[in-house]
C-alpha cells in the first residue's frame, strides 16, 4: 500500500473491501452448479440428497465460524502492536484447534449421519444419497477448517487480494471438477462431494505454499515456542470468544429456522416465499460483508497500535461506505423487481406473493448494513461478549413480534426479521465505547 494513502481513508477501506466482494460472487456459483449437475440426473432424489448434505455442512461450518473471526481479530491486533511473535503463535494455536476439531468430526461420522437422518427426514433414496454425500465430505473438514483459519489470519494482516485469489481459485476448481466428474465421468452425488474435498485440500496446499515461500509473499512466521504457544491467558481469550461467537451463531441460525418453520405452517407457497427472501438476503450479505471484513482488519490494527482517533475515523467511514452500498442495493432491488422475481420463480401464485413482499426485500439492505459493519468492528476488537448479548436480545424481540402477529402471515415474519436486523446494529452501536476504550494508550 503506498504511504500516500492513509490507512483510515475511504480509498483504503474500499481497497480492502472489493476483493472480498468480488470473491464472494463465486460462492453461490458452486451451489448453483451442484444443483444443475444433479438436476440433469433422472431421479429428483439426487438434488434432495445433495441439498440436505450441504445443509449439514453449512451448519457445521457456521458453528465453527469463530475460527475465522477469532483469528482475524487477534491477528489484526498483534499486527497493529508490531508483535510478530504473537502474530505467528495466533496462527499456530488456531491451526492446532482446527486440526483437532477436524479429526474429531471425522471420527464422529456415525453419530453425525444418525442425527442428520433423524432431523432431516426424507425418502429412503434421498437419505441414502445424503449419507453418501456426508460420508465423503467429512474428509474435507480438516482442510476447510485450516482454510478458515488461514483466511482469518490473512484478513487480520489486510492481505485481501491473496484471500481473493484463494477463494476464487478454490471455487472455480470445485466447479470445474464438479462438471468433469458428473458430466464427464458419469458420477453423481459422489462426484459433487469429491470435487469439494479436492478443492478444499488444494486450497490448503495454496496456503501452505504461501507459508513456505513467505519471504516472497511478505509474511513473518517465527518458530513456535512452547511457553508462548500454550500460554494459558491467550488460550482463555480465544476459547472465550469462541464460546461467545458460537452462541451468537446459534441465535442467528434460530432466527432463520423460526422464519422457515413458521412460514411452513401457512403452506408450501409461504415457505417458498420466505426461502426466496432469505436467499436474496444471502446475496445482499455478500456485498456488505466485504466492508465488514475491512472494518475487522482496520479495527484490530488500530487497537493494537493504540490509535483511538484513527479507530474512530475507520468506524465512521466504514459505516458510511456500508450505508452507501446498502442504499445502492436497495435501489437496485427496487428497479429490478420484475426481473429478479422472474429469475427466482415462474410459479404464478409464488410470484404474486413475492410481489406483495418486495417492499420488505428492498428494506433489508438498509435494515442490515449497520449490523454487518458493527459485527466487523467488534470482531476486530475481539469483543464477542457484546456480539452474543446484542444478538440474543435482538432475536428475542424478533420472536415476540412474530408470535404476537400471527394473522399477518409472511408480513409478520419479515417485519420481525427487519426489526431483528436493525436492533443488532443499533445495540452494538450503543456499546461502541467498549471498542474505543481498547485503543486507549
Amino acid at each position: 500500500m503506498p504511504p500516500t494513502i492513509p490507512q483510515d481513508s475511504y480509498r483504503h477501506i474500499w481497497r480492502l473491501s472489493w476483493p472480498i466482494i468480488l470473491s464472494n460472487l463465486t460462492l453461490p456459483l458452486t451451489g448453483a452448479v451442484d444443483v444443475a449437475m444433479m438436476g440433469h440426473l433422472p431421479d429428483p432424489a439426487y438434488i434432495g440428497g445433495v441439498g440436505l448434505g450441504v445443509l449439514v455442512f453449512n451448519a457445521l461450518y457456521l458453528a465453527f465460524g469463530f475460527l475465522r473471526m477469532g483469528t482475524t481479530g487477534f491477528a489484526a491486533q498483534a499486527m497493529g502492536a508490531g508483535d510478530k511473535s504473537e502474530l505467528a503463535h495466533i496462527l499456530y494455536r488456531s491451526v492446532l484447534i482446527a486440526l483437532i476439531l477436524g479429526g474429531v468430526l471425522i471420527s464422529l461420522k456415525t453419530p453425525i449421519l444418525s442425527y442428520a437422518q433423524h432431523f432431516l427426514s426424507a425418502s429412503a433414496r434421498t437419505e441414502q444419497l445424503m449419507a453418501e454425500y456426508i460420508t465423503i465430505r467429512l474428509y474435507d473438514v480438516p482442510a476447510t477448517l485450516f482454510n478458515m483459519v488461514m483466511l482469518g489470519w490473512m484478513f487480520g494482516q489486510q492481505r485481501m487480494k491473496l484471500c481473493m485469489l484463494h477463494l476464487i481459485s478454490v471455487n472455480m476448481l470445485n466447479i470445474g471438477l464438479n462438471i468433469w466428474f458428473v458430466r464427464g465421468l458419469g458420477m453423481d452425488v459422489d462426484g459433487v462431494a469429491l470435487s469439494t474435498v479436492i478443492a478444499q485440500y488444494a486450497g490448503a496446499v495454496f496456503f501452505i505454499l504461501i507459508l513456505i515461500f513467505r519471504r516472497r509473499t511478505g509474511f513473518v512466521l517465527t518458530p513456535p515456542e512452547p511457553d508462548q504457544l500454550f500460554h494459558a491467558g491467550q488460550w482463555k481469550s480465544f476459547l472465550s470468544i469462541a464460546r461467545d461467537l458460537s452462541i451468537r451463531t446459534l441465535m442467528i441460525w434460530a432466527v432463520e429456522a423460526v422464519l422457515l418453520s413458521q412460514s411452513a405452517k401457512s403452506g408450501d407457497v409461504s415457505l417458498a416465499s420466505i426461502q426466496l427472501v432469505l436467499t436474496l438476503f444471502n446475496f445482499i450479505a455478500f456485498g456488505l460483508d466485504g466492508i465488514a471484513h475491512a472494518a475487522e482488519a482496520l479495527t484490530g490494527q488500530h487497537i493494537g497500535s493504540r490509535n483511538t482517533n484513527a479507530l474512530a475515523l475507520v468506524i465512521s467511514r466504514s459505516t458510511r461506505l456500508s450505508a452507501a452500498m446498502a442504499l445502492a442495493l436497495t435501489m437496485g432491488l427496487f428497479w429490478f423487481e420484475t426481473f429478479l422475481i422472474t429469475l427466482l420463480t415462474s410459479q404464478a401464485e409464488l410470484t404474486a406473493v413475492m410481489e406483495g413482499l418486495w417492499i420488505y426485500v428492498c428494506l433489508i439492505p438498509l435494515a442490515s448494513f449497520l449490523a454487518f459493519v458493527m459485527d466487523g468492528v467488534f470482531v476486530g476488537a475481539s469483543q464477542g461478549r457484546h456480539m452474543r448479548n446484542t444478538t440474543f436480545i435482538s432475536a428475542l424481540i424478533c420472536f415476540v413480534i412474530i408470535f404476537s402477529l400471527p394473522g399477518w402471515a409472511e408480513e409478520s415474519l419479515l417485519l420481525g426479521f427487519l426489526v431483528y436486523l436493525i436492533l443488532r446494529g443499533v445495540l452494538l452501536w450503543r456499546v461502541l465505547p467498549a471498542v474505543l476504550s481498547r485503543a486507549n494508550p
